[in-house]
């Protein structure tokens, strides 16, 4: 009845989304990794090759790219030359000294006709809390990665995603 429309439109809906959101990260995975620079994807982004059957089942709001930290100025640099313009976080303060001294990620907005609208957060650990930007084996992450047919991008193997789920999740939205 009405219960199953509303969700065939709402799925509908998604999957056009979804369509529309692989066209871009396409042209971001492979715009970073012409520029030089090792990407993996993070949350929904690459649970949605992995546990669904579709990259449609697990809607995403923004994409969550990961990047070695000696990596981090190229694919910025990248991420502008393609039209994103980095979201500014508080300079000045404690807030802003403390971000400054213990960031692990960078936002950027899309412009343009291709990324308008589009947030990619740019990671380069896990997780942005001091204690474990420094404890996590990013080049342990790294070795246990596994390429993503086409795109030339990664994602980091099942366990680390779960883990990074789990304590995204617990952190950030508790």
């Amino acid at each position: 009845g009405d219960a199953q429309g509303a969700l065939t439109a709402a799925f509908r809906a998604a999957a056009t989304r979804t369509l529309l959101q692989e066209a871009a990260l396409a042209g971001l995975t492979a715009s970073l990794t012409s520029a030089g620079v090792r990407v993996a994807l993070l949350k929904g982004a690459a649970t949605g090759r992995t546990v669904y059957d579709s990259p449609a089942e697990r809607p995403v709001s923004d994409f969550d790219l990961l990047v070695p930290r000696d990596q981090v100025e190229v694919a910025r640099t990248a991420l502008v030359d393609l039209g994103f313009r980095e979201l500014n976080l508080p300079q000045r303060g404690p807030l802003g000294k403390r971000l400054r001294r213990f960031r692990a990620e960078l936002p950027f907005a899309g412009t343009g006709p291709q990324y308008a609208g589009l947030l990619v957060e740019l990671h380069w650990a896990l997780l942005e809390m001091p204690y474990y930007i420094h404890r996590i084996p990013m080049t342990e992450v790294w070795e246990a990665a596994e390429p993503v047919e086409p795109s030339g991008a990664w994602r980091p193997d099942p366990a680390t995603l779960l883990v990074h789920a789990a304590a995204h999740l617990a952190l950030h939205h508790s």
